[in-house]
Parts: structure tokens; C-alpha cells; sequence
């Protein structure tokens, strides 16, 4: 990924946004969840921005927007294999069948 396609707007999509918080929905960019953005992260397959001033014990987690979209356009007809198998924020089962 070069940085150079990134320095200027092509749409109307930020550089960086704010994480989703838990249970509040998707990104409003990527239209991914929280768990699902958190899973692609540990999976190697996208990196999070964590941000801390000195002295606070809490900070903010940002997407870097373009890096996720890279991804997503790179994965259009394939299957990430870090994940392939699991049920991320597909159909919900209940009693063992899919509704």
C-alpha cells in the first residue's frame, strides 16, 4: 500500500475515523463492526491506531479508513483465509438453525 494514493481526496471518505463503540452499530465508512474490525486486526489484516496522551490511562482507537478499504477492494471474490470458517456478523443461529 503506497502512501502517495492517500495524500489526496479521492471521495468523501476521512483518512482516520473513531472505532464503533460497542453495540452501537457499524462504521459509517466501511460498514464493518467493531468485533468484525477487531477480528481483521488480530488476524494481521488491518491495523488499529490507538492513542494515548502522556499521563492518561485511557485514549481512542482510530481506523485508518483507506487501509481497510485497500483491503476490502483486495478481498472482493476471495475469502480471507485468517478467517475462512468463521460466522462473523452473518446469520444468527438460535437452537441450531440458521433463520
Amino acid at each position: 500500500m503506497s502512501k502517495e494514493n492517500h495524500s489526496v481526496s479521492v471521495g468523501t471518505h476521512p483518512e482516520f475515523t473513531c472505532l464503533p463503540r460497542k453495540g452501537k452499530g457499524r462504521c459509517p465508512h466501511t460498514g464493518l463492526s467493531l468485533t468484525m474490525l477487531r477480528r481483521l486486526e488480530s488476524a494481521g489484516l488491518i491495523r488499529l491506531i490507538r492513542i494515548v496522551l502522556p499521563g492518561y490511562k485511557r485514549g481512542t482507537v482510530m481506523v485508518p479508513v483507506w487501509e481497510v478499504l485497500d483491503f476490502m477492494r483486495g478481498q472482493r471474490g476471495k475469502v480471507a483465509p485468517a478467517i475462512a470458517g468463521q460466522n462473523i456478523d452473518g446469520p444468527q443461529t438460535f437452537g441450531g438453525a440458521a433463520k
